[in-house]
């Protein structure tokens, strides 16, 4: 900002980011503010990043500015209404060759808590795919949306019973309260995310990440 409180489109204000410590929005707006920006802003400490693609080179940029920002990468969509799944980057003034050994796209990361990301065969749905095998990604989790409003057959595509495990329909009770119709009780469902994915080795003997293969 200048002394008259004007935008600088080449500069950042460290003062808002002193104050806020952290960044959150989709990665086309990381991409805007690390290209735009010159001012060191050691400050920054945690910058999360959903919605589009997030580049080795968009997360270099900032850590050139920001040697300090912890940079988080995280997977959602709207159908599964919040951020399901998160792959943390350390700061580089902790561990500066991090970056060096990830590929050229950043993976989506590990599911959340209560969260499975589920990478199936695209031939026999009753198969997981090994690592490195691509495969379309489900979201198995209890926060998905019931489906699209008044498309019954977009919804019964997109959101279905999870074939993998055995469960029984809940008896919810007399149907006596007006929002009982709308509940269906608990129940085991995947989202078709319509993604591809596939499985990298995790490090720690676990090949519980996973990277968007279309964007690979």
């Amino acid at each position: 900002m200048d002394g008259k409180g004007r935008g600088n489109s080449h500069s950042l204000d460290s003062r808002f980011v002193y104050a806020a410590g952290y960044s959150d929005g989709s990665t086309a707006m990381g991409q805007l503010l690390s290209t735009e920006a010159t001012t060191s802003i050691p400050a920054l400490r945690n910058a999360f990043f959903v919605g589009d693609v997030l580049t080795k080179r968009d997360c270099l940029r900032l850590q050139s500015l920001a040697a300090n920002v912890r940079i988080i990468n995280m997977y959602g969509t709207t159908e599964t209404q919040r951020a399901v799944s998160y792959f943390s980057i350390p700061p580089a003034s902790l561990d500066p060759v991090f970056l060096a050994g990830q590929k050229d796209v950043i993976p989506a990361g590990r599911g959340m808590t209560d969260v499975q990301l589920l990478v199936v065969n695209r031939i026999d749905r009753n198969l997981l795919c090994g690592v490195g095998e691509i495969g379309e990604l489900f979201v198995r989790a209890a926060g998905l949306a019931e489906g699209y409003l008044k498309l019954p057959d977009l919804t019964k595509e997109k959101f279905v019973a999870n074939w993998m495990a055995s469960s029984k329909p809940v008896d919810t009770g007399p149907a006596t309260e007006e929002w009982r119709e709308y509940y269906f009780g608990p129940r085991d469902r995947l989202y078709r995310t319509g993604d591809l994915g596939r499985y990298t080795p995790s490090g720690d003997g676990r090949f519980s990440l996973v990277s968007r293969a279309l964007m690979l």
